[in-house]
């Protein structure tokens, strides 16, 4: 059997991936007084962590990772890359390439197959969609993102001198990070699957969303397992202020009295481990 067969070294990818996030996590285990696990690294087990969104049902219905209007798309000069899984997005986007109505896959790619890709990622850039120029690895080196991208530390981490320190429990092997308490601002897949990964491992994640835009439900629950969840307006005074809190006092959400009355909606996924 092939996991995760494609042209390009994913399997590594994702073998990699997953032996730098273990490999942390022994070495946190190990500052924190605890014997480290040294799990062993099964490739079927690596490939249905990556590919969460194929392997989910609802009701025994599989569920469509990518709406009609993501994915590649031919031009004239080109290829782009596109992303219209969100109805704003979806908007932004014919917006971009000045379609109107209700139009399907094809008639989308029939339209954009005679413009520039070059002008479409400009206009979807200045309109807020999402549509790349799709490049080699050379001229992605020498684009602008290709050299902020290669700049800099991976990840970057500030500390707040006005955080308060509290311990909710002690960690354990199988729950390292049991006392850490994460605010998960992130959203879609890529930041959620990193919080989640978080929680597999004992952290209390709660998951801010705002109200003034969609989420997509199944996606939401794929990636929350283990999370707590609520919505906060942070263009609202006192939503900002419970965010403030959040974020200085980092303090311990068990239910709904635990947050204040304007955040309007909370949740518990429980993250089953077989």
């Amino acid at each position: 059997m092939a996991y995760l067969a494609a042209r390009l070294p994913v399997l590594s990818l994702a073998t990699r991936s997953i032996s730098a996030f273990t490999d942390a996590a022994d070495r946190y285990r190990v500052a924190v007084g605890i014997d480290p696990v040294s799990p062993t690294r099964r490739p079927e087990r690596i490939a249905a962590s990556f590919l969460g969104d194929r392997l989910m049902r609802i009701d025994g219905q599989p569920m469509s990772g990518f709406a009609e209007l993501s994915g590649f798309f031919e031009t004239r000069d080109g290829w782009i890359r596109t992303h219209a899984n969100y109805p704003h997005h979806r908007a932004r986007l014919l917006a971009t390439v000045g379609l109107s109505g209700d139009p399907d896959r094809d008639t989308f790619a029939t339209h954009v197959r005679v413009l520039s890709a070059t002008d479409i990622e400009r206009d979807a850039a200045e309109l807020g969609a999402i549509a790349v120029r799709v490049r080699d690895e050379t001229e992605w080196a020498a684009s602008e993102p290709g050299v902020a991208a290669a700049t800099g530390p991976l990840v970057q981490s500030d500390v707040r001198e006005d955080c308060v320190a509290t311990t909710l429990r002690a960690p354990t092997r199988a729950q390292p990070l049991a006392g850490v308490r994460v605010v998960d601002l992130t959203r879609v897949i890529a930041g959620p699957v990193a919080t989640r990964a978080l929680a597999l491992l004992g952290a209390q994640v709660l998951r801010i969303d705002t109200p003034r835009l969609p989420e997509i439900e199944w996606q939401h629950l794929e990636v929350g397992q283990g999370k707590h969840s609520a919505l906060l307006d942070l263009r609202t005074n006192d939503d900002a202020k419970t965010m403030r809190d959040l974020l200085t006092t980092c303090r311990q959400i068990r239910n709904r009295r635990c947050l204040r009355p304007s955040v309007r909606r909370s949740r518990w996924i429980r993250l089953i481990i077989g």
